[in-house]
């Protein structure tokens, strides 16, 4: 898909404009197309142009290397809880959008077939050799809807924080479907974006905008797809069965969804 947009669940909140550098980027909301059209410097911009530009200027690492110890402290129970819900016998296991990969590292224990995968090979070399626990983890540049994997290769894999970054997240659940072994298990977290955006409309109108940091202060450059609940949970139905799906305590910052590869005759793709 060329410049033209991007479909969105839903949103209503009108312009987001951000500078990176010299440059300037807007996510102007179509009511009447319900999407969000994107623009670099007043010109169209596709999704991946779009997203490039996020990744270099909003990392995720920005995070974990926060100033402020309760963002970090939240940042490190989001890996604490994706860990956690990737306990599970698995020898073959893929972190998507992988971030620097700490979470497989640990996960991961020493055994086993582990693969990381992002989208941006440089940021993937990055953020490897600032976290040396993952370092010795085989990594690839991957595209979340075309996998280099056969069918039904991998037992488990992570995809945290990726799905709202897609211009067609149904297409990229699919795929992941269509590599995992039947039974597999799939471990996803998006971010609670009007919640997150509430918060820091208060923080704003406390007169609070410092505890955010580098932070974007409205929607997050990067989020092009808005969930809920019900959203996630229809998007992974099909291909999977849903067996957890749950905000994070005590802020409510991010939807998790545990899945298992749904056996009826043509699921996934």
């Amino acid at each position: 898909m060329g410049p033209t947009g991007v479909p969105i669940v839903s949103w209503n909140e009108g312009e987001h404009l951000y500078r990176v550098g010299s440059d300037r980027f807007l996510k102007r909301w179509d009511d009447a197309r319900g999407r969000f059209l994107l623009f670099k410097n007043d010109q169209p911009v596709s999704v991946a142009e779009w997203n490039q530009a996020v990744n270099r200027a909003h990392p995720m690492a920005q995070k974990s290397a926060h100033p402020n110890p309760l963002i970090r402290w939240v940042e490190r129970q989001r890996f604490r809880i994706t860990e956690r819900l990737g306990d599970c016998p698995a020898r073959r296991i893929l972190d998507i959008g992988c971030e620097s990969g700490q979470v497989t590292a640990r996960r991961l224990g020493g055994s086993g077939l582990s693969l990381l995968a992002d989208l941006d090979s440089g940021m993937l070399r990055e953020n490897r050799r600032k976290n040396g626990s993952a370092a010795a983890i085989p990594a690839m540049a991957a595209n979340v809807t075309r996998l280099p994997f056969r069918d039904g290769s991998l037992d488990l894999i992570f995809c945290t924080e990726v799905l709202e970054h897609l211009e067609r997240p149904e297409e990229a659940v699919g795929e992941l479907a269509r590599v995992l072994a039947p039974g597999g298990r799939l471990v996803v977290s998006v971010p609670n974006d009007r919640w997150i955006v509430a918060i820091k409309t208060m923080l704003k109108r406390l007169g609070l905008r410092g505890f955010l940091g580098p932070l974007s202060d409205d929607l997050a450059m990067g989020h092009i797809q808005l969930f809920s609940a019900g959203t996630l949970r229809r998007l992974l139905q099909g291909p999977f069965e849903v067996r957890r799906l749950f905000l994070s305590f005590p802020f409510r910052l991010n939807f998790f969804a545990v899945g298992t590869k749904s056996t009826d005759k043509g699921a996934g793709r």
